[in-house]
Formats: structure tokens, sequence, C-alpha cells
């Protein structure tokens, strides 16, 4: 760990579904594959949202795009 650069930016429709995700940077072939299944399954981003991330892991990236599109993200740069 240590890397500070990466990005993370999740796009939900009207009906809060998720419907694209852009992940680049260290660890970023980790992270995706929830993303993907989410966007193929129609999760919405409540559901993600109140989903559990382990601290200090690279999926709190997850956490805190998904939190951006309800303006709650707290360590957006």
């Amino acid at each position: 760990y240590g890397e500070t650069e990466g990005f993370a930016k999740v796009i939900s429709n009207e009906k809060g579904e998720v419907v694209g995700v852009w992940v680049v940077g260290s660890g970023a072939s980790e992270l995706i594959h929830i993303l993907s299944t989410a966007c193929q399954e129609g999760v919405d981003a409540e559901a993600l949202k109140k989903a559990v991330y382990a601290h200090p892991t690279r999926s709190e990236t997850i956490m805190e795009a998904v939190k951006d599109i309800f303006g709650e993200s707290v360590h957006k740069v």
C-alpha cells in the first residue's frame, strides 16, 4: 500500500442504479469486479453505500466514490 494516486467514479441513473464505473490506479483490478457486478445486476447506489467496507483497504475507494453520488464523500480531493 502507500500509493496515493488513483481514481474511482461511480455513475448512477435517475433510479439510482449503478450504470457505469471507472477505476484507475494500483489495485484497480481488485476493485472493478465488485462494481462490474453491481452494474450487471442493477444494484442501486444506495445499497452500495450501505455496504460495509474494511478499513484500511482499497475497497474504501468504492465507498467514497458511491458516497460522492450523494454528496457525502469525506476524502474527495
